[in-house]
């Protein structure tokens, strides 16, 4: 059995995408010849919002988890983004995680024997601490990135720290190995910049489910309403006021509708989001779940009708994958994408047989929504479905086989 250094900043019972995936690449590994020893921040000590304790009996028994203090005081951290906006983009707000993760990381590696390191991101801190790691012991080293960096257009950089994480970013890319992102959009995206040698270095390992956990979940009732279910919370610029504003115009106009839709939000919802379903009447249709355990959010996946995944516009195509789409598709359910019509995203809900909406285009949310009204009311949502081998590329037993031959031909 190999040894790998796992650095993630994001691990159980941290309720996050990239918790979520950390622990199935680290539940699957062994099965491949990679023993993974986790470096990860401990929850207590950090600003993570939602810990879920629940999430640690998903884990194997004997999991080599080394939790790392974080320096993340919520008043400091507060300050200094007030008076130096600037020291919350290098490269974000867990920078206090990096002394620490590194010093311990370095420690450990000096008493054990480890084959390789591969560090996570997001968060990009990960990757610094992977960079340190790599300069420090010369092990061979895999990056990831869920996201882009630089090149995301969710980041705002000024002209001091735009140039600073650019330095930063061409130094991982530099000093890894090997280079994994979640989608070859994304990965095109970020390696467009560097020279073609740089770039044969990178591969696409998908985001993934657990056809072992899925297998959990008995077949859904069927419900006395069409339930679509969107589940994790809205941030920056992506909102659920297209949908709300769609729902709103379909309710103007066929108000006896009400009786037969349900649209539930599960997960964190602001008040303003709260307020705008009051304002707009569609308080009967929508309701707001709230945040709940990770094995409970499956559950409502598992009872939907139609899944829905939310999107913000973009210039361009999407080259955003959530792993709330892949955990969607895992269920078999009819999915309702309001996204971009190009991208990541959209390419795999038209694959699945689903409908892919514009975030910005209302009427084609309403007409959606009816459409998919229909369809239940005949009996005849059943069209949408799909196989295993359909999804295959997600599963997590066929994405850390995946990992692991990379991480076997690095060595």
């Amino acid at each position: 059995m190999k040894r790998v250094l796992f650095v993630s900043y994001a691990f159980l019972p941290q309720l996050s995408p990239e918790s979520i995936q950390t622990s199935r690449y680290a539940k699957f590994l062994p099965r491949y010849g990679w023993e993974p020893y986790i470096v990860c921040a401990n929850e207590e000590s950090t600003l993570v919002e939602f810990i879920d304790k629940s999430m640690l009996s998903l884990l194997p028994p004997n999991i080599k988890r080394i939790k790392v203090r974080s320096f993340e005081p919520r008043i400091l951290i507060m300050a200094l983004g007030r008076l130096l906006p600037i020291s919350l983009k290098l490269p974000d707000n867990k920078i206090g995680w990096y002394r620490p993760a590194c010093k311990k990381s370095l420690a450990l590696l000096k008493r054990e024997q480890f084959d390789m390191i591969h560090s996570w991101a997001m968060p990009l801190i990960s990757n610094l601490v992977g960079l340190k790691l790599k300069k420090e012991t010369g092990l061979p080293w895999v990056a990831h990135f869920s996201d882009p960096w630089v090149d995301s257009p969710y980041c705002h950089y000024g002209r001091l720290d735009g140039y600073i994480n650019r330095k930063l970013e061409r130094e991982v890319m530099g000093g890894a190995d090997a280079i994994v992102f979640v989608s070859e959009e994304t990965r095109q995206l970020v390696m467009k910049k560097y020279a073609p040698e740089m770039g044969k270095k990178s591969v696409v390992i998908p985001h993934c489910y657990d056809p072992e956990l899925v297998s959990l979940f008995p077949p859904s009732l069927k419900n006395s309403k069409l339930t679509f279910t969107y589940t994790g919370s809205f941030y920056g610029i992506r909102t659920p006021l297209p949908l709300f504003k769609a729902i709103g115009n379909l309710l103007t106009k066929q108000p006896e509708i009400q009786n037969f839709i349900n649209i539930q939000i599960v997960g964190k919802l602001r008040k303003d989001y709260q307020d705008a379903i009051l304002n707009l009447g569609i308080e009967k249709v929508v309701s707001a779940v709230g945040t709940v355990l990770y094995l409970k959010s499956l559950e409502y996946i598992q009872n939907a009708d139609v899944l829905l995944l939310v999107d913000a516009p973009a210039e361009g195509p999407s080259v955003f994958l959530p792993l709330k789409l892949i955990e969607y598709a895992a269920f078999k359910k009819p999915i309702l994408g309001i996204t971009p019509l190009e991208g990541t995203s959209a390419s795999l809900i038209k694959r699945l047989g689903g409908m892919v909406i514009s975030p910005e285009d209302i009427s084609g949310i309403e007409e959606a929504i009816l459409t998919f009204y229909q369809k239940w009311k005949t009996g005849s949502l059943s069209d949408y479905s799909y196989s295993d081998n359909d999804i295959k590329a997600y599963n997590a037993m066929n994405t850390t086989k995946t990992l692991a031959e990379l991480f076997d031909s690095v060595c």
